[in-house]
């Protein structure tokens, strides 16, 4: 299991600077200021699920993960399978395989629960093509191919689907998009943000769609605001601002978009690489500095309050030892994995928490993390 941070992934995410995206003077700017003091972690509440482990479902780390009234689903990171869990960490089976069939999937980057038809769709990046299976009884129901390349999809609530592309999706005008919306059947509507160049090596940093209340927002890792997409725009909803850390102009992006952007920023102070989640009373963002250093931060909606942690100052802060970058919500809280036998061989200060990393073997699949803010 990757630590909190991000995983540098196979295939690219595209950097790129989006232009024309609507703007919203609704909900301003929020900014993140770094704390002085553990206020915000001493009203830190967790819930730990253990997943169960056995030789049907050994999980690394978790890349994607969705929930229904009664299961949850997930991908493991390392061997690509998908397998469903009870919602108190009880195995329930794998869903499909890895392999080039009809019923199977290669590189799956993402998970969504159709609710009216009853089906959990898997996105496959590699072939690529969705992959749907019946949701009560896990089997195969049909495939649809796309007939673009897309390295993250999401799902906006009258059906239609959104591809992000790991290079930018081109117009026969030579116009370049960062994404499109499809219908439900993986045919072009439109394409959605335009971009003003293209880079020749991209970092990668997993999905740049979070859901929110059924709606979808979107951040680019290199852009100051979180944009909300509707059936026909990408509308801003927040400008972000973390205080004490600078984001790299459009110049700087320009002047090095032939050039390896990981070894630029690895060697500057800039901000990359920002992923968000929400949920009704918090905002949650985590990114790097440098190329490497990774910072985790919290916004309260209500308060107008916010605090900044490196990822190994919050985890010391917490013990909570082998915990992962947030991954999705569920019920209101930010769900996260923590890694077995990283808490086993470094400990906790959390009673429960230490009772069950005693109870487990060793190479035990990971824990669920769900926490929020009393």
């Amino acid at each position: 299991m990757k630590p909190l941070g991000f995983a540098i992934l196979s295939f690219s995410l595209l950097i790129l600077a989006c232009q024309d995206m609507r703007k919203s003077d609704e909900k301003g700017t929020i900014v993140f200021s770094q704390s002085s003091s553990n206020e915000w972690l001493s009203k830190l509440d967790c819930q730990f699920i253990p997943l169960e482990t056995n030789d049907s479902c050994l999980i690394a780390s978790v890349s994607d993960m969705v929930f229904d009234s009664s299961r949850l689903y997930l991908i493991d990171g390392k061997s690509n399978l998908i397998f469903a869990f009870s919602l108190s960490g009880e195995f329930i089976s794998q869903i499909g395989n890895v392999g080039s069939g009809p019923s199977e999937y290669q590189y799956p980057v993402n998970l969504h629960i159709d609710k009216t038809k009853q089906e959990l769709i898997v996105a496959d990046a590699n072939t690529p093509k969705l992959v749907y299976y019946d949701l009560k009884t896990l089997k195969y129901k049909r495939q649809l191919r796309s007939d673009d390349y897309f390295t993250n999809c999401a799902w906006l609530p009258n059906g239609d689907i959104i591809l992000a592309s790991g290079s930018s999706y081109v117009t026969p005008k030579r116009e370049r998009f960062y994404a499109q919306i499809t219908d439900e059947n993986l045919k072009r509507k439109q394409y959605i943000c335009p971009c003003s160049f293209d880079p020749q090596y991209r970092l990668a940093i997993g999905s740049v769609f979070y859901t929110f209340q059924d709606q979808v927002y979107l951040n680019l890792p290199f852009l100051h605001s979180v944009y909300q997409i509707n059936e026909t725009t990408c509308e801003e909803t927040y400008a972000i601002e973390l205080k004490g850390f600078q984001m790299p102009d459009q110049n700087w992006l320009k002047a090095n978009a032939e050039e390896n952007y990981f070894a630029a920023l690895s060697h500057s102070d800039y901000v990359s690489a920002i992923q968000c989640q929400e949920t009704n009373r918090y905002l949650y963002t985590t990114f790097l500095v440098g190329g490497s250093k990774d910072y985790i931060a919290f916004y309260d909606k209500e308060q107008k309050s916010s605090m900044i942690y490196s990822g190994y100052d919050f985890i010391k802060e917490t013990s909570l030892n082998g915990l992962s970058k947030v991954i999705t919500t569920y019920n209101d809280t930010f769900v996260a994995t923590i890694n077995p036998d990283v808490l086993k061989e470094k400990g906790t200060t959390i009673e429960e928490l230490a009772q069950l990393s005693q109870s487990l073997p060793a190479e035990s699949n990971p824990i669920l993390c769900l926490f929020t803010f009393k």
